[in-house]
């Protein structure tokens, strides 16, 4: 799986992972985060839509740029 540019991330609801940049100032380049996120239509402060965090709260601060389809994590078996 490789990042993608955010535009074409989907918007219906399936959870990502985005990338998201917290710029600092126009001479450092910031702080870079991943989040499990969705693109979210039922915030009423947004009424075309924002994405947000998996724990239902708009990303209001950084700008995603990039996301990936959540990897898919098989538990590890124990063999006796």
């Amino acid at each position: 799986m490789n990042w993608q540019p955010i535009e074409t991330a989907p918007k219906d609801g399936t959870e990502i992972l985005m990338a998201v940049r917290y710029p600092i100032d126009k001479n450092i380049k910031g702080v870079w985060a991943t989040f499990f996120a969705y693109f979210d239509t039922a915030f009423e402060e947004y009424p075309n839509g924002i994405w947000a965090f998996d724990c239902n709260l708009p990303i209001i601060t950084g700008t995603p740029t990039h996301w990936m389809p959540v990897p898919h994590y098989t538990q590890p078996t124990t063999e006796s």
